[in-house]
């Protein structure tokens, strides 16, 4: 499979386990079968925008995020966990929602 959709796969199954949601979990939310989901997951299966769309609801976060692995409005940053920790670290009691 292509270099990107693997990229891509990769950063919406972190997503997914840093945040405790279960396959099913994402499967459901996208609209999708576990089988179906689980390919997409795994790299397998290219994604459609409504796949990402979705998936990119349930984790949170930007669409562009899992596309690119950066955070809008956030220049140079190669993901949201490190822009994570430095919102976190540069003002105390600043939400880390993003």
């Amino acid at each position: 499979m292509e270099t990107r959709i693997v990229e891509i796969a990769e950063r919406i199954k972190g997503l997914r386990e840093m945040m405790d949601i279960t396959p099913e979990e994402m499967a459901e939310a996208a609209g999708v079968e576990l089988e179906e989901y689980l390919k997409h997951e795994n790299g397998e299966q290219d994604f459609g925008f409504t796949f990402l769309y979705k998936c990119a609801d349930k984790l949170d976060v930007d669409i562009v995020e899992l596309l690119t692995g950066k955070i809008p409005g956030f220049p140079s940053t190669p993901s949201s966990e490190r822009a994570r920790a430095w919102i976190s670290s540069a003002e105390p009691g600043l939400s880390t929602s993003i």
